[in-house]
């Protein structure tokens, strides 16, 4: 099982995955279902090992392929899932009859673009400022209230940048992460693709230390919200309302 969550930012895109794999009822550390597939791209996947690897060598190939003249967002994300899909029917695969779905991140004429490529069907939806976040996989079912919840108390007036995005993304997968039912775990696993000091669009994967620290962030605000007791009871000593990460 796997839970993908990806979030299009004012300022750039977030992709998160957990970081394991059931093989013969024993779960294993497993880091790639997100990957950096070229220059500025990421792919995350979901569902059989091998069809996610097939299909991040396909969004490769097409990326290398397209025009230097950057078609419109919505020509590459096409393209994208036309490469996926050949490269699937060769084998005799058939639409509907396989198990891989994606999450992809890529610039788009200089636009940080989120791309949904639906399970078993690979094809595309562009996530937009009036539908920014997305979440797939075996956790779906519990990152979507969760997310819901995220969007209530931080996201209220539109897409975030990204690196408050960042934040509630570790604490979504955190929480999927602890209740999913099995095959969900390892450590969260976190690609962003944002401008870095104002110049161009690039895809990189946050280091261990980075996460740690919005890790520690979630701790301390589920501290604060168990401390929030005192105030529905009227008791002092709530603590402060801990910094913005």
């Amino acid at each position: 099982m796997t839970v993908l969550i990806g979030v299009l930012c004012s300022d750039g895109v977030v992709i998160g995955a957990d970081s394991a794999v059931t093989a013969g009822f024993i779960e294993r550390p497993f880091d790639q279902k997100i990957q950096i597939a070229a220059e500025g791209v990421i792919v995350a996947t979901t569902g059989d090992i091998g069809l996610g690897q097939r299909f991040t060598a396909a969004v490769t190939s097409a990326w290398q392929k397209l025009s230097p003249s950057l078609p419109m967002p919505i020509d590459i994300a096409k393209a994208l899932s036309v490469e996926g899909l050949t490269d699937f029917l060769s084998t005799g695969l058939t639409i509907g009859n396989f198990e891989s779905g994606a999450l992809v991140a890529f610039p788009g004429r200089g636009t940080p673009c989120l791309c949904h490529f639906g399970y078993k069907n690979l094809q595309p939806t562009l996530m937009t400022p009036d539908f920014w976040y997305v979440a797939m996989g075996g956790g779906q079912l519990i990152a979507d209230p969760f997310l819901a919840l995220m969007r209530r108390v931080f996201w209220r007036t539109g897409p975030p940048v990204y690196q408050d995005a960042v934040f509630t993304v570790t604490w979504a997968l955190e929480y999927v992460i602890e209740v999913n039912t099995g095959g969900i775990g390892g450590m969260p696993r976190i690609a962003v693709l944002a401008s870095q000091g104002g110049g161009q669009l690039q895809a990189r994967m946050l280091t261990s230390g980075e996460i740690a620290e919005h890790r520690q962030n979630v701790q301390n605000a589920e501290a604060y919200l168990r401390e929030y007791e005192n105030i529905l009871r009227g008791r002092s000593g709530a603590p402060d309302i801990p910094p913005k990460p």
